[in-house]
């Protein structure tokens, strides 16, 4: 927890804020090739291309090696979850990452101003090891990847499948930070993760003994028919802040926020170049043992 608030600055709404118009630029961007083209996948020519065309910079990973990236992230997020065949089939490519961020490390080839910068200051002024710096480049790298992928897929896909609600958002673009919890909600990213308890406890009449590990599911309770009304029911005006698809309180995604303003941020250049989204071909999903993502979408973007 102390090494993760050496970055904490970053991401602070005041951070967001400066990023904004940046962000808010290449989604644009993404959204007007995308509308060019016609057809797209939404995952590959709309989801990935945003924030694999931001967050590595602002973590800090050189050029080389960033064709590998999405491989990686996956990857960590599988060795996460349970000891499984998912997870022993993508393992080489978890250590892949760790080793190139040692190497990475090691070389200090980091981009200046950028996060891997700001733990490379820590490791010259002796507050911070330099062993630490690979697995905090990574935990930053992955979940702002692969969180935010997944959440502006499943954007597309909900309102392609839902145009009452695509039309509701085209005439009240103050709804997408609605909107966005309610895809959190019903998609949920994080599907679930471990937890240790730190002392005795019960829950729902089961007594949890200090020190058992817990698994945490909150694509569950996000569709909790005891804390929401008609779960299964995709609403964009719905009050869904109390979603739990980031985690929440200490543990919460520290990358929130960014993923929330790349959303918005794709969102809000639709609502103002796209006239329909529709599906022309089924979803696929992909396999991960904690990340919820599409790994195609195809779409026929109308453009408005």
């Amino acid at each position: 927890e102390q090494r993760r608030k050496m970055l904490a600055h970053r991401l602070t709404p005041k951070a967001l804020r400066s990023m904004r118009q940046e962000v808010e630029e290449r989604a644009d961007a993404v959204v007007r090739a995308a509308v060019a083209q016609g057809e797209v996948d939404g995952v590959v020519d709309v989801a990935v291309a945003l924030p694999t065309s931001f967050v590595p910079d602002l973590v800090g990973w050189p050029q080389e090696g960033r064709e590998h990236l999405l491989r990686w992230a996956g990857a960590t997020f599988d060795s996460l979850g349970p000891m499984n065949a998912q997870s022993l089939r993508t393992a080489r490519s978890s250590i892949e990452m760790m080793r190139f961020a040692r190497s990475v490390v090691r070389r200090g080839d980091v981009l200046p101003g950028s996060m891997g910068g700001d733990l490379m200051a820590k490791v010259e002024s002796g507050e911070l090891e330099r062993g630490a710096c690979p697995a905090l480049m990574i935990d930053y790298l992955a979940p702002s990847l692969d969180t935010t992928i997944s959440a502006i897929a499943s954007a597309l896909m909900l309102l392609a499948r839902h145009p009452d609600q695509w039309e509701l958002l085209k005439s009240d673009p103050d709804l997408i930070p609605n909107a966005v919890n309610e895809v959190v909600r019903v998609e949920s990213p994080l599907r679930a993760f471990s937890r240790v308890a730190d002392a005795d406890a019960e829950v729902g009449g089961v007594t949890v003994p200090q020190g058992s590990r817990v698994l945490v599911l909150y694509a569950s309770a996000n569709r909790d028919e005891r804390a929401w009304e008609e779960p299964e029911r995709f609403d964009v005006t719905r009050d869904a802040t109390r979603q739990l698809g980031f985690g929440q309180g200490a543990h919460g995604c520290a990358g929130q926020g960014l993923a929330r303003l790349e959303t918005q941020s794709i969102l809000r250049s639709m609502v103002e170049r796209v006239d329909r989204i529709e599906l022309v071909g089924e979803p696929v999903w992909g396999i991960n043992n904690i990340i919820h993502k599409l790994d195609h979408l195809p779409l026929r973007l109308t453009p408005a």
